[in-house]
């Protein structure tokens, strides 16, 4: 294991072990690649894999192509600094290791699902225990921040980096509420929900229920308004393909994601549904669509 804080401080570069774009386990630097535009401490180096992550621009990979792209020194002279400050462990220091992964942020909410939310998810036509089984959603009822919602986990390379709130009773004027941004990794229009599916080719559609219906290959842009960071992601991805499938309503914001994405992507096409939106459809229709495309 390398002692990271003090190879850091070394080498001179600034550093944060806490804060808002900081996670347990993790210390963040600002992001050097030249095609970013990190404002703040963005990049996290993972204190036991030595991989590192830009929340902003996607770059990932290994300490040894960071400091490389830092200190502008050659390879071997990193590999060295990097022996310099390795450490060892007792077995017993080993299993203490904390995986880095954030799950503070579902631990206030039920693991239990409540008839109201169970009867919602089955009006949509979803089964309610694979959903949460596979898409990791919480619940709060009555009462708290999130009341009366399905809690929907943002994740990305394994982390959950934020949470959105449906809404299951009908009568709340916001359908999805998000974590406040300084209780969040990342804000919600930053990040693409259910990217971690997402292998060469891609259905992008407007949110996760979306996402629960058309399955692995889709991702959410939280909304049929999209980011630079959004299609930063979707960009780093190296897609051969992408289809936008948005709602009815919906068609010209889908249209303008389709001409962004076209600069990145070999081939794009917009898909147009005859009502509603993709959470709507039945499975008959998702089969279809997803033999059709080959995804």
């Amino acid at each position: 294991m390398i002692d990271l804080i003090s190879l850091l401080e070394s080498q001179g570069i600034d550093y944060r072990e806490s804060g808002v774009n900081v996670t347990r386990g993790w210390v963040n630097v600002s992001c050097p690649f030249p095609f970013c535009s990190d404002p703040s401490f963005h990049l996290g180096i993972n204190t036991e894999s030595n991989l590192y992550h830009c929340w902003v621009c996607g770059e990932k990979g290994h300490l040894k192509k960071l400091l490389h792209t830092i200190l502008r020194k050659p390879y071997y002279e990193i590999e060295q600094i990097i022996n310099s400050f390795e450490t060892y462990q007792t077995e017993e220091q080993e299993e203490k290791i904390i995986q880095p992964v954030n799950t503070d942020l579902l631990k206030p909410y039920d693991n239990n699902l409540p008839a109201l939310h169970r009867n919602y998810l089955i009006s949509r036509n979803f089964d309610p225990d694979f959903i949460q089984k596979k898409y990791h959603i919480r619940y709060q009822y009555w009462s708290g921040y999130f009341a009366y919602r399905i809690i929907i986990p943002v994740i990305e390379n394994g982390q959950i980096i934020n949470l959105t709130g449906r809404d299951v009773s009908g009568k709340q004027e916001e359908r999805y509420k998000h974590l406040p941004n300084d209780k969040a990794i990342l804000p919600m229009k930053e990040v693409l929900y259910n990217i971690d599916s997402i292998r060469a080719k891609v259905i992008v559609v407007e949110g996760p229920t979306d996402c629960w219906r058309i399955g692995d290959g889709s991702v959410g842009t939280m909304g049929v308004e999209y980011t630079q960071a959004q299609i930063k992601l979707l960009a780093n991805k190296n897609l051969k393909k992408a289809f936008i499938l948005f709602d009815k309503e919906a068609e010209k914001n889908a249209e303008k994601l389709a001409n962004a994405l076209s600069s990145f992507v070999g081939y794009v096409e917009v898909l147009y549904l005859d009502k509603g939106d993709p959470a709507d459809m039945d499975q008959e229709e998702v089969k279809t669509l997803r033999k059709e495309i080959g995804i």
